[in-house]
C-alpha cells in the first residue's frame, strides 16, 4: 500500500503506524509478527476494519505445495508469526518494509525470506 509522501509514520514501543488523513494501519512488534491490528477509516468517522481480540491476526501466508517424492500433496504454511532466525522492519520512501529472515522449511532451515511493503 501507497501512503502519500505528506503521511505519518511512527514506531512507537515496537509497534508500526501508517497514517495519513484518510486512514491509520497499525501494525503489532515485531516479536508478533507484525500482525495488523488495525485499519481504521478516518473519512468516515474513524470506523475500524480490523478489531482485535488481542490474539495476532495474520498480516501474510504462503502456502507451499510438494510436488513429488514421499508425500506429493504435502502443504506447507508459513504465516507472519511463524518461528523465524530474525524479524526487523526499516523505513523506505514511502512507508516501511517488513523482513522476515530465516523461515524454515520441514527439510530444510531457515531457507525462506520475506519482505512486504
Amino acid at each position: 500500500m501507497l501512503f502519500a509522501a505528506a503521511s505519518l509514520m511512527a514506531v512507537a514501543h515496537g509497534s508500526v503506524v501508517l497514517e495519513n488523513e484518510s486512514m491509520s494501519i497499525g501494525f503489532s512488534s515485531a516479536s508478533s509478527g507484525f500482525a495488523v491490528t488495525s485499519i481504521v477509516n478516518r473519512i468516515e468517522g474513524d470506523v475500524r476494519f480490523v478489531d482485535t481480540d488481542r490474539r495476532a491476526p495474520d498480516f501474510w501466508e504462503i502456502r507451499l505445495a510438494a510436488e513429488g517424492g514421499a508425500n506429493p500433496k504435502k502443504i506447507v504454511r508459513l504465516q507472519n508469526h511463524t518461528p523465524t532466525k530474525e524479524r526487523s522492519v526499516e523505513r523506505i520512501k514511502d512507508g516501511y518494509a517488513f523482513l522476515w529472515k530465516g523461515l524454515s522449511l520441514p527439510d530444510e532451515k531457515e531457507c525462506v525470506d520475506v519482505r512486504a511493503e
